[in-house]
């Protein structure tokens, strides 16, 4: 009878290690550093996701003008973006032209718009739209999203690499 509490005892101590082990790994792993890339702009220049290292926090989003939401979503961070510069990616198919005819003017104005992306595409493995990655000032990410975002969830995301 000693033999099987001892055991039992034993066991639940086990349980609990490896539970606080399990905690303790997610709870303090570290943010992965983001994948760096260069892609042209709508404007002709080429840019670097590293250019922002070091320099101000960066919201990366993939968008596609033919995906709903995608265009509003990203609408809604231009609004709250603050410090933030914001890297735009269109991952449509359609030639940049006929691109073009689908985005509204607050979103032509973005100095960071892409519209040939297939490098940063390929990196963070990009298959639908919108995909949000918010990177932090050093150029670690700090929250992904795949999807369509709340406001509050937009602000979090902000506040936290700000």
């Amino acid at each position: 009878m000693n033999r099987i509490r001892n055991f039992g005892i034993a066991a639940l101590v086990f349980v609990l290690v490896i539970a606080v082990y399990l905690i303790l790994s997610v709870v303090t792993k570290k943010p992965e550093m983001a994948h760096d890339f260069s892609a042209g702009t709508q404007y002709g220049k080429v840019i670097s996701l590293s250019d922002n290292y070091g320099k101000c926090p960066t919201v990366l989003i993939f968008i596609d003008p033919e995906v709903q939401g995608s265009t509003e979503l990203l609408s809604r961070i231009i609004e709250r973006k603050g410090e933030a510069d914001i890297i735009a990616m269109s991952i449509s198919q359609l030639p940049e032209d006929q691109q073009k005819e689908k985005f509204p003017d607050y979103i032509l104005a973005l100095e960071k718009l892409c519209f040939e992306s297939s490098e940063a595409v390929e990196k963070y493995n990009i298959s639908a739209a919108p995909v949000t990655y918010f990177i932090d000032k050093e150029g670690y990410v700090r929250e992904v999203y795949v999807g369509a975002m709340r406001n509050s969830s937009i602000e979090k995301c902000i506040d936290m690499i700000t």
